[in-house]
Formats: structure tokens, C-alpha cells, sequence
């Protein structure tokens, strides 16, 4: 046999197979009720090959998935209100997929709410929180999640990447895996901790979801550039953590909106007004922006602000979120007249709420606002030094007025202020009002005897009644000492 004819052969060969590969993709049925190939979506899982489908008739299916394999899912009907998958153990995922170049759709995932030990990012809270996902995507790249209904989980869907450390001790990283570069759309997530969460997760595509009445309903945690379209979201919002510029930094526009009014998130601005009618404002290394007379409520953080200077925020009402206003590495920014109220989020075992919060912010001027009935009414963090904290209300915040850690400020004016308390006109440093001050004022001037210890730091001059009983015109005074 020549040499030639045998590579003919060899090549022939290998197209065969090639197509008795593909060919051989299969079609696998779920009915619960019997019928059908499977009784159990699991089963069909452990038997499928790479690359096959697996249909799931009506029904209520009881059981925790493991997706090993790129495998296509989906219901018949696709209407998830006709396939339901709940977890038969609530302290794992409903579906947890593995694998690269998943597909799944069609169904309603739920009860996937099992406890375990969970801390704010700033640490000033720890509290025990539930961390399971309906569906939960762990370090996989080009998969496709749609048309499903997440309900009553700690996460309706969570992207997740994994750091890797060496067994040794000390550990040293080793490196990163994230999820990348999956699609997520068509999907409602409502009446979960968190609605769709990303940790650790690039350039995904999150489109056309419905997020509602979760705690949060978009989250991106040490997550970079993913782009956000078409999201609708109800009583709650976006929220981004991270530790650099790199990892606030996405793509989203004013197709998505929180409560029927667009989200409006800017990077890299300079100079600009944020239009009335907001529903959240996120902005991310801008510079003299100013938000202004905007009702931010129900929308998880009413206004966050990283990597920004010179930001006006004046007369906002931002309550009933889980956070008012946050500011993260951001310097110089002025925060007045602003009602941050009623901040206070509870879900399970979860619960969370600050008035406003900063972590590693400094030189801030935060004057003329309310802080009530809020879970904290201030926390500070982080070395965020040097910020100046007057005449403001802390009034009824459940846990705590002031939470100071690791930071050093200045909480009251530095320049003596003419006022007028009970008839009489004074000039006086004034401090801020705080409702659970227990000091005295013998001398009826409006300023507490002794300080009000807020942990290592104190308000040297602290109010006896809300600030605005101290000036008559209220704006004349704002627009005098603030602009």
C-alpha cells in the first residue's frame, strides 16, 4: 500500500469519526411521573455525554443538580411556572454547574437557603446569613442561563471564580480562576437575598432580567467589566464591591432601571448634573458631579461613589434601601441636606442597613442631613480620616447612632457658628444631635456638658436637640456654609 493512498485511508478515517461524534449528541427525556428516559434530572446528568440535551417534562422535581458535563437543560414547556426544581437539601445549589458551555433554561429553582457564617465588607457587622445559589455557575466560562425563575434562595444565580493557594503552610496564591464570558438573560430572580451575584466573574453579559423585592438585586464583588443591559429591577438595586478602580468598572447604561427610573452609572466623568428622576446613582472615578433632588429609595444603595472627588450630593432622600449613601476611596466630596432614613434590610437570618458608610474616604464634609431609623446610622472604616461630621441627626438607628473603626475625624464645626437655642442667640462650635446622648447641659446653651463617645473618636460639642431647631432659615444657612 503506497504511502499516499494510506494517508487517504487515515484522513477518511477521521472524518468518520469526527461525524459519528457529532451524530451521536443525544436527546435524553425527565418525567417525574415516569415514561420517560429518567424519573430524576440527576440521572439523566450521570448517564448523558458532553455536548447532549436533556429535556425535562412538567412537574416538581425534588433534588440538587451537579452539572459535571457541557450539557444543554431545558424544560419542555419553557414556562419555568410548569418545572419546578426545589432543593431536596437546602444547604447546597439547586443546580450546580461545573462545566464550561452549559446551557439552562425553562425552569423554577428554589429553597435554596441553608446557613452558614457570613461578614459585611467593612467588618463592622459579622451575622449569620444562608450562602447557597438556585443556580450557581463555580469557575466556568460560555454558559447560558435563561428563562428561569429564581425564587427564596440566598442567591437566585451566582457567578463564582475560586482563588487557588498552595497546601503548604504559609500559603501563597497561586492564581485566580474566574467565570467569564457566560450570558445571563431572560431570567426573573425575586424574593432572594441576592437576585444575580457575581463574584470574581469578567466580562459576563447580563441582559433583559427581572430582579425583585431582593436585598440586592444585581451584585458585582471583585468582579471587572461586565456589561449590563435591559435589567428591570424592583425595591432593590446594583451594588458593587471591590478593592480597585479595575474592579468597579463595567458597563451599564439607562436601559436598566430600578423602580421604573433609570439607573445612571458614570465613569470616568468629569463636570456634570445627574437628571431628576433617578432611580439609583453609581459613580465610579468622576469628578464635580452633583446629584441633586432625587428620590433613591428601594434601590439597595441609593447612591455609591467610588474612586470620585468633588461630588455634591445635597437634598436627596435615599431611605429604604440597605445602604443610603456609600462612598468607597472617594475624597473631598460635599454630602449635605440629604434624608438617609429607614435603611434597614432583613431577609432570613440576614440583616443590614447604614444611613450612609464610608471605607477609605477622607476629607469629606458631611453636614445638614437625618440619619434615622436606619440599622447604623454612620459607619466609618478603613482609615477614612479627616472627615468633617456636623449638624446632623442620628436619631433611632437600631444598632448603633456611629460605628468609627480604624479612622479619626473631626465631629463638629471648626469655626464657631451663631445659633440660636431656646430664645437665645449664641456662637458656638456645634457638633451633631444624637438621641441616645445621656450628658447634661447646665448651662441651657443647646451643647451637651461632655462629649459623645463614638469609639476612639468623640463629638467634643454635641447638640441637645435636632440641628434645625438651632436656625431659623434653614437654606440661607445651608447655602452659607456649604457652597
Amino acid at each position: 500500500m503506497d504511502k499516499k493512498y494510506l494517508r487517504s485511508v487515515i484522513c477518511a478515517a477521521i472524518l468518520f469519526l469526527c461525524f459519528v461524534g457529532t451524530a451521536s449528541a443525544g436527546t435524553w427525556y425527565v418525567d417525574d411521573d415516569g415514561g420517560a428516559d429518567f424519573t430524576g434530572i440527576q440521572e439523566a446528568v450521570n448517564i448523558a455525554l458532553p455536548g447532549d440535551t436533556i429535556i425535562v417534562y412538567n412537574g416538581t422535581y425534588t433534588e440538587n443538580v451537579d452539572v459535571t458535563k457541557s450539557l444543554t437543560i431545558r424544560s419542555t414547556s419553557k414556562n419555568p411556572k410548569d418545572t419546578i426544581v426545589q432543593a431536596a437539601n437546602s444547604s447546597d445549589h439547586v443546580f450546580n454547574v461545573s462545566a464550561d458551555y452549559v446551557t439552562l433554561s425553562g425552569f423554577t429553582v428554589k429553597n435554596a437557603n441553608g446557613v452558614s457564617l457570613r461578614s459585611s465588607e467593612s467588618g463592622l457587622v459579622s451575622f449569620s446569613a444562608p450562602t447557597y445559589a438556585g443556580i450557581y455557575l463555580g469557575f466556568v466560562d460560555h454558559c447560558n442561563v435563561s428563562n428561569n425563575t429564581c425564587t427564596n434562595n440566598t442567591y437566585g444565580i451566582r457567578l463564582e471564580g475560586i482563588i487557588i493557594w498552595t497546601s503548604s503552610k504559609p500559603q501563597s496564591l497561586i492564581g485566580i480562576r474566574y467565570s467569564n464570558s457566560n450570558r445571563i438573560f431572560n431570567n426573573t430572580c425575586s424574593n432572594n437575598t441576592y437576585g444575580i451575584h457575581l463574584w470574581r466573574s469578567n466580562n459576563n453579559h447580563i441582559f433583559n432580567n427581572t430582579c425583585s423585592t431582593n436585598i440586592e438585586g444585581i451584585t458585582f464583588s471583585y468582579s471587572e467589566n461586565n456589561k449590563l443591559k435591559c435589567n428591570n429591577m424592583f425595591e432593590n438595586g446594583i451594588d458593587i464591591h471591590g478593592n480597585s478602580l479595575m474592579e468597579y468598572s463595567h458597563e451599564i447604561d439607562e436601559t436598566n432601571t430600578a423602580n421604573g427610573k433609570p439607573v445612571y452609572y458614570l465613569k470616568d466623568k468629569e463636570v456634570g448634573r445627574i437628571p431628576e428622576g433617578a432611580g439609583q446613582v453609581i459613580l465610579v472615578n468622576c469628578t464635580n458631579i452633583t446629584v441633586e433632588n432625587q428620590n433613591l429609595s428601594n434601590a439597595t444603595r441609593g447612591i455609591q461613589i467610588a474612586f470620585s472627588s468633588y461630588i455634591t450630593i445635597k437634598n436627596n432622600n435615599c431611605s429604604n434601601n440597605e445602604g443610603g449613601i456609600d462612598l468607597k476611596c472617594s475624597n473631598n466630596n460635599s454630602i449635605s441636606n440629604n434624608n438617609c432614613s429607614n435603611n434597614f434590610k432583613t431577609f432570613d437570618d440576614t440583616i443590614s442597613g447604614t444611613g450612609i458608610k464610608l471605607i477609605k474616604s477622607a476629607n469629606n464634609i458631611i453636614s445638614n442631613n437625618t440619619f434615622a431609623n436606619n440599622m447604623v446610622g454612620i459607619a466609618v472604616s478603613s482609615s477614612s480620616n479627616n472627615n468633617l461630621i456636623y449638624l446632623n441627626n442620628f436619631i433611632n438607628n437600631v444598632f448603633f447612632n456611629a460605628q468609627s473603626y480604624g479612622s479619626t475625624n473631626i465631629w463638629n464645626s471648626t469655626e464657631e457658628i451663631t445659633c440660636t437655642y431656646n430664645g437665645k442667640t449664641y456662637t458656638k462650635y456645634l457638633g451633631n444631635y444624637w438621641d441616645d446622648y445621656k450628658g447634661t447641659d447646665e448651662d441651657d446653651d443647646g451643647i451637651g456638658d461632655t462629649p459623645y463617645g463614638i469609639n476612639s473618636d468623640m463629638d467634643i460639642h454635641p447638640l441637645m436637640a435636632p440641628w434645625a431647631e438651632y436656625f431659623g432659615n434653614l437654606s440661607m444657612f445651608h447655602n452659607k456654609k456649604m457652597e
